[in-house]
């Protein structure tokens, strides 16, 4: 497992290391997993970890306004380029799910994400149930 140490000005350093699976996910203690297949798109990869530096270094398993805000709102990490590394590298699609398994961690989950398809989820069933109603 290969660790590097990113730094950027204005932000903290983060211990980074590459997986073989999702984008990005930032863990206690600074860590940040990234996907492997990045080091062949260095400008994606640096929007990721600029992205991961701005949520919070709070524990990863506990809900913050503040990180959620941030997921839902910063657009540098959507765009046709991340559409074409989604779809160039299909192990990226783990990136999307609220909950998986890896070693090491054993199950993990991104509350973040639980959160934005509770909300989508209502969103449809309340609409579906008023469209009903009328």
């Amino acid at each position: 497992m290969t660790r590097w140490v990113w730094r950027k000005e204005g932000y903290e350093p983060l211990i980074v290391e590459w997986c073989k699976w999702g984008i990005a996910n930032r863990y206690d203690g600074g860590i940040v997993k990234v996907n492997r297949h990045l080091k062949n798109y260095p400008w994606l990869l640096e929007d990721v970890l600029v992205h991961e530096a701005k949520h919070t270094s709070g524990p990863a398993n506990k809900l913050n306004a503040k990180d959620l805000w941030h997921d839902v709102s910063d657009a540098s990490v959507v765009g046709k380029y991340y559409l074409k590394f989604f779809l160039k590298h299909p192990s990226a699609w783990v990136q999307l799910l609220p909950v998986w398994y890896h070693k090491g961690f054993k199950f993990s989950y991104d509350l973040n994400l639980i959160v934005i398809y509770l909300f989508v989820i209502g969103v449809v069933v309340g609409g579906l149930l008023l469209n009903w109603l009328w």
